[in-house]
Order: C-alpha cells, then structure tokens, then sequence
C-alpha cells in the first residue's frame, strides 16, 4: 500500500534554504509512521502540490499537526483516503533535529523481519510488538546514536554504502537477519532493540522540554496557516 506525508514545504529539500523549517520533526515523524504504520510505502508531498497529484493511488495520508490544515483538501481529492494525524503531545516529541543528537553517530532500527517463521524464536517473542514508545525509549537508551527506521533492503544498501561507525538495531521480528548482516558487513555493531515501556522522563526536564516544544510548534503551526502561494 502507498502513503504521503504531507508538510509545509515550499521548497526542494535540498534547496539553498529548506523553508518552514520541516527538518525540525520529518526524521522522526517518519520514524513514528514506520514503526506504527509499516505496511504503506511512505513518500514525501509539499502541501502545495496536492491538487497535482493524483491521489487514487495512495491508500493512505499522514499529516502532522502543522499541516493539518491540507486534511480538508485530501478529503475532497479521495473521500475513501485513510488521513492519519498523531495527538499533538506525542507530536512535540518528534521535534528534534540531527543537531539535539549528541555525537551523532549513526543508527538503523530494522523493525520488520522476514515473512517467513524462525525455527527456535519462541512464539511470544515473534508476537512482541515494537512500538513508537519503544523506539523513543531506545533513543534514551543510546542517546549518541541517530536512529532512522529502515526496511530491510533500505539496510543493506546503507550498509553497503557505509557501515564503519554505524549501529544497527535489530527487533525481536528481525531477529533472522543478525547472521546475515554480522556476516556481510562485520564492522558494523549489532544489538537487540526488545519492546520496551517508555521510562518516566523527571517532571523538571519533562516541563521544561514541552515548553521548548511546544513553543516551536506554535510558531510552525503560525506559520503554516499564515502561509500563501508558493514562492
């Protein structure tokens, strides 16, 4: 199945200047959808160009809260589109770029395991499931490491690109490819990512990360409806 991800872009991402400032939560929003929505291929659609698409092949549309105001639109371009908008809390955690990553090394979380069953993997843990919360405890667990959620042909191909310096997270579903990747690319670090209930954050750091928070999206949200033609 297909998905888009609309944003407020009003540029190319590899522009002089990515306006709007998408950078601020689009890794890990992408993040979130892979780990709770992983049958759909997601792509990327500036909101600007939603009347060009053609959205009878997209079974699916996900809109953070700063571009919420495209839901009317995707409605009346494909009434039967499934239009997925996450709770502005969890939304606020999803604002954080490369740069709040201290060390920034890298980091690959393979979520999904092959279709086929692993003898000897105990059937509860092929069932655990691997949620957005026990991704953002991962992230706490290894907070020098940038995590990207990726298939598992999304790995190999960054691997074979570059595995020195690179982490690779493996859930209990994707288990089954340890062998493969220790084999094929040695350097590369591998560990166990297990489903895991989100730690309670200290009250103090809590308050103060959603007041940064949420500061920023109250200036994104502004700025996406005070928005008007593409430049």
């Amino acid at each position: 199945m297909k998905g888009i991800v609309v944003t407020i872009s009003r540029q190319q991402n590899n522009a002089l200047q990515w306006t709007w400032q998408d950078q601020q939560y689009l890794p890990r929003f992408m993040n979130y959808l892979k780990i709770t929505y992983p049958a759909y291929e997601w792509e990327i659609i500036p909101g600007y160009e939603l009347e060009k698409l053609d959205l009878s092949s997209y079974q699916a549309a996900a809109l953070p809260p700063v571009s919420e105001k495209f839901a009317k639109t995707l409605r009346d371009l494909n009434p039967q589109l499934k239009v997925i908008i996450p709770e502005r809390e969890e939304f606020m955690y999803m604002m954080a770029p490369k740069g709040m990553v201290l060390g920034r090394t890298t980091g690959y979380l393979v979520a999904q395991g092959p279709k086929i069953t692993a003898r000897g993997l105990p059937s509860e843990v092929r069932q655990a499931k691997f949620s957005n919360e026990s991704l953002r405890q991962l992230m706490r667990d290894y907070p020098t490491i940038y995590w990207t959620v990726v298939t598992f042909d999304e790995l190999k191909a960054k691997l074979t690109e570059n595995a020195q310096n690179v982490t690779v997270a493996l859930t209990p579903q994707a288990t089954p490819y340890e062998k493969f990747i220790t084999t094929h690319w040695p350097e590369a670090a591998v560990i166990q990512a297990s489903p895991s209930k989100l730690a309670a954050t200290p009250a103090q750091l809590e308050l103060t990360m959603i007041g940064i928070v949420t500061t920023t999206m109250f200036l994104l949200c502004l700025m996406g409806f005070i928005s008007g033609n593409p430049f």
